[in-house]
């Protein structure tokens, strides 16, 4: 290679070299996560971490978008969150439901009614037990759990701490980083406390202060208590049990990793040895005319759609050649003229023709016939009935009265002219 040939690589390679070390030292190649917010199936299912949860347990979770879809319910060993509002609920329904838990289903409800509210509906499900939700922490700030002697779940026969399979807190922090991602944010809780037999310190929860329970009745064998008062109880119903929350914001993709929420979720659903699938109700929704009608009206859909298709091959088809256009007719100059008075008796132009038809007959009436037109209607009236051979009442009705139907427009201008004629 010759000089002149290495002294041009030179040139070209010199300056590059160069640009290539100062954007070594000037920059540096670093990896940052950037939080892009909630997947579309997060924001659209609230409760997709909970599901997630127990997806991790490998227990069978069914999502159910309406409490319509509710017609049948899970096997007596399952768990059932009903975490929405239950307005739409009927009582036949929650008959249903409770049926199902004194079979020995675990039911989870949470209520959005205050006890002392007017316009409150009655709950069907809690207003039996006698639980009431109120407003506000109590006059007293509630005791912690351990002190209230309440009866314990998990120290009876079948309780949580004979359910299969390890010990829900053995992976509470792998849950609470696996949970995590689905992110928090800060608010002003009540801190609940709930003892549990085999875990040396309570589960804490967070709860809205703004509401609490009553227990009427002193049903409740399982209670979360804060310096708000009571937001956690679980109730024995026949086999089964109800865990009533007085929010459900535990239960969300923001709060479930949170504190010890994922273990009490975890323990709930074990509560009994059950082992079941797990069904968590995400929308108060009802299905749409057309999903109601597909589901329950399958035979007339299919019966008016063969309908609608021969109707349309019947309106497809023709018999022989398309008949010529029908020439244009001239129509005759009294169907003008009948459409003209048509248009003008519609428009109550009628009665204007009549009056100045019979002004001109009375005008000429005074001209050819002044003694009688200085008469009164009731001697006048038979003396041109005479002279128009009429009757009475026809020449009544030429010079009194107006005409309200068509026939009697024809009328009274055929008596005037009569009239105007016989003068």
């Amino acid at each position: 290679m010759s000089r002149e040939s290495l002294r041009s690589a030179a040139l070209v390679l010199g300056p590059l070299v160069l640009l290539a070390a100062l954007f070594g030292a000037c920059f540096e190649r670093r990896t940052e996560e950037v939080p892009v917010g909630y997947s579309r199936e997060a924001l659209a299912n609230p409760y997709l971490a909970l599901e997630r949860l127990f997806a991790g347990m490998r227990r069978e979770v069914v999502s159910l978008d309406g409490l319509g879809r509710l017609d049948a319910l899970p096997p007596s060993d399952g768990f059932l969150l009903l975490p929405t509002a239950r307005d739409t609920l009927s009582a036949e329904r929650s008959d249903a439901l409770l049926d199902w838990v004194a079979r020995g289903g675990h039911l989870l409800v949470v209520t959005y009614s205050i006890w002392d509210d007017e316009s409150r509906r009655p709950d069907a499900l809690l207003d039996r037990f006698g639980l009431q939700q109120h407003w506000g922490a109590p006059a007293q700030a509630a005791p912690a759990p351990e002190a209230e002697g309440v009866p314990q779940v998990g120290e009876e026969e079948g309780g949580v701490d004979d359910a299969p399979g390890p010990a829900p807190d053995a992976g509470a922090d792998a849950l609470r980083e696996l949970l995590g991602a689905f992110g928090g944010r800060p608010h002003e809780w009540d801190e609940a406390l709930l003892a549990w037999p085999d875990r040396p310190e309570p589960l804490r929860l967070h709860f809205d202060p703004r509401f609490r329970w009553v227990d009427a009745e002193g049903r409740a064998v399982r209670i979360a208590a804060g310096p708000g008062g009571m937001h956690l109880l679980v109730l024995e119903h026949g086999k089964g049990a109800i865990t009533a929350l007085t929010d459900d914001w535990l239960l969300r993709n923001d709060h479930v990793g949170e504190l010890d929420h994922a273990e009490l979720l975890v323990r709930l659903a074990r509560l009994g040895g059950r082992s079941g699938p797990v069904w968590v109700v995400t929308s108060t929704r009802w299905p749409g005319l057309w999903s109601q009608a597909v589901r329950y009206a399958t035979p007339v859909l299919v019966s008016g759609a063969a309908l609608l298709v021969a109707w349309l091959w019947l309106v497809s088809r023709r018999f022989g050649p398309m008949l010529p256009p029908p020439a244009p007719e001239r129509r005759r100059w009294f169907e003008h003229l009948e459409a003209a008075g048509r248009y003008h008796w519609h428009d109550d132009h009628g009665r204007v023709l009549v009056q100045s038809a019979r002004e001109c007959v009375l005008r000429e009436l005074a001209q050819r016939r002044p003694e009688l037109a200085r008469l009164d209607p009731a001697q006048r009236d038979p003396r041109i009935a005479e002279l128009a051979q009429l009757r009475a009442d026809e020449v009544v009705r030429a010079l009194g009265e107006l005409p309200r139907r068509p026939d009697d427009f024809t009328a009274t201008m055929a008596y005037l002219e009569r009239i105007r004629a016989s003068l």
